[in-house]
């Protein structure tokens, strides 16, 4: 490797790292006052808080390791042009062919980093996120109840709580729906007070009605006490049988599609996945093409200007993506087309920046 190869890495390092810390901490600050919370009110132990926020990671990584790149590319040649470093290169031969090569292998290098993260990494982050909430909510089961909010499937069960201790786990004057095996109709606890102690859910001062097939009253009774096993009321420990899509990795997505032996609305959601997953690691190749040609077209540019124009071409970037979704979920374009053409947007602004650069030369 060249002196020159070494010193333009060297430049890029420190910025590159500060444009990825910088975005991923914008992106993790709503989950940071969610955690605050579960730390001040919920009283969750610090530490499984951190080790949540450290699975929201990698999925946060893949979107900012891109933006974060061209940042750190802008900002980088943005500064070897505005101290005429790269006017000096060009005065000995070395033209933008070869001063571009550093940030190009640099592209390519967080392109494979970022794709491993995605198919590796992200779907394993998942499902540990999804245990560690479940060993939370055995621990503290009423962190799932919220007051005066209907929630539906925990387990077997439906619940409305009117109100919610959080510090003692007890929930008060709340209506219970539990699933029933011989009849269309839940089965309707209403009970005064619920309780949690010893891995199990009691239910105080309550009455039942069952209804039949019908939805006439069938049964009803009332008891003091009823104990549910926190197992039956939340589910195991087990990762879910069925992945959301966001929880799948690449070759998972391309399996599932495959799966799908006629054209379906859910077959479409997972080809949406499937394309945008492809393509957002692709970016980072290009975008940090484009931050070298943006960086040297504007000589005399500062690094808030560098800063404010990475800024409007990830927004323009990502409003291309969801523009694209809408479009592909109308079925107006193919998925592929639909996520794929923002890149192809901005790699043809990158060749025609380029082209101008090589004729101005």
């Amino acid at each position: 490797m060249k002196i020159i190869d070494k010193y333009i890495y060297k430049e890029m390092a420190l910025p590159t790292i500060f444009g990825i810390s910088l975005f991923t901490f914008i992106f993790l600050i709503d989950i940071l006052v969610e955690m605050m919370e579960n730390i001040l009110v919920k009283n969750i132990p610090a530490i499984e808080v951190l080790e949540m926020i450290s699975y929201y990671f990698p999925p946060i990584l893949v979107q900012t390791v891109p933006m974060g790149l061209l940042l750190g590319v802008m900002l980088t040649y943005g500064n070897l042009s505005s101290t005429s470093e790269l006017i000096a290169l060009e005065s000995i031969g070395i033209g933008i062919k070869r001063f571009l090569m550093p940030a190009l292998i640099l592209g390519i290098l967080m392109t494979g980093l970022v794709y491993f993260i995605e198919e590796k990494i992200v779907p394993d982050s998942y499902d540990k996120l999804s245990l560690i909430t479940k060993k939370i909510a055995y621990k503290k089961p009423a962190l799932k109840i919220e007051e005066k909010v209907f929630i539906e499937n925990i387990g077997e069960y439906s619940i409305y709580v009117n109100g919610m201790d959080q510090e003692n786990d007890i929930a008060k004057n709340l209506v219970v729906f539990k699933k029933e095996k011989d009849s269309q109709y839940p089965q309707i606890i209403i009970s005064k007070k619920a309780e949690w102690k010893d891995s199990n859910m009691i239910l105080s001062d309550a009455k039942f009605y069952k209804l039949g097939s019908d939805g006439e009253e069938k049964l009803r009774g009332s008891f003091d006490k009823q104990l549910i096993p926190i197992n039956t009321f939340f589910g195991g420990f087990s990762k879910n049988k069925s992945k959301s899509k966001s929880m799948m990795g690449i070759s998972e997505l391309n399996k599932k599609i495959n799966t799908f032996k006629e054209k379906t609305d859910e077959k479409l959601s997972y080809e949406i996945e499937y394309y945008q997953k492809l393509a957002i690691p692709l970016s980072t190749l290009i975008l940090s093409f484009l931050g070298v040609m943006l960086s040297v077209k504007n000589n005399r540019s500062g690094k808030g200007v560098s800063f404010g124009i990475s800024l409007v071409i990830i927004f323009l970037y990502m409003m291309g993506m969801n523009l694209g979704k809408i479009l592909a979920k109308k079925e107006i374009l193919h998925p592929a087309i639909a996520l794929g053409y923002p890149n192809v947007l901005l790699t043809i602004l990158s060749l025609i920046l380029f082209i101008r650069q090589m004729r101005r030369r």
